[in-house]
């Protein structure tokens, strides 16, 4: 053994990873500030869309006031119902000769439901879906936009 310290030349370490990944941040994060800003500013056009501060056109039709006595079983209970149909502005005036139709068919679905359909938690969902499909078969597909239900009440 000897004294002499050890002169082999250490192989170069590769130096560590971080530089690379800096970089990459620090040219990635403007760039998507920069896309964020020309998108939310509308600079960059998705087409189609209404911008956020507009609102839709809409006419609205008030349905009359619906009064359905529930099946025998319910001990004399019934059902009261006021409704909103939203239409396109265009097809308001078709829209409002069919309120009888309308109103009718209403009238007959409602009536054929029971208490624990009505009582279930997610009736008004399944009452609006079923009513709104129905009021698209009498209007038409594209007349009627949806549904607004301002009273449910069972008595």
């Amino acid at each position: 053994m000897s004294d002499t310290p050890d002169t082999t030349v250490k192989a170069a370490q590769p130096k560590s990873g971080k530089m690379p990944v800096m970089l990459g941040l620090a040219l990635s994060l403007p760039a998507l500030a920069a896309g964020f800003w020309l998108t939310w500013s509308g600079m960059i056009p998705f087409g189609g869309g209404q911008a956020a501060g507009s609102p839709a056109a809409v006419s609205y039709i008030e349905l009359d006031p619906l009064i359905v006595a529930l099946n025998p079983g319910s001990r004399s209970r019934h059902l009261r119902l006021t409704a909103h149909l939203e239409v396109e502005p265009g097809a308001r005036a078709a829209v409002e000769n069919l309120r009888p139709r309308i109103l009718d068919m209403m009238n007959s679905y409602l009536s054929a439901l029971t208490l624990g359909e009505l009582e279930a938690q997610s009736s008004m969902i399944r009452l609006r879906a079923h009513l709104l499909r129905r009021i698209a078969l009498i209007a038409g597909e594209g007349q009627v936009r949806d549904l607004l239900i301002t009273e449910f009440v069972l008595n």
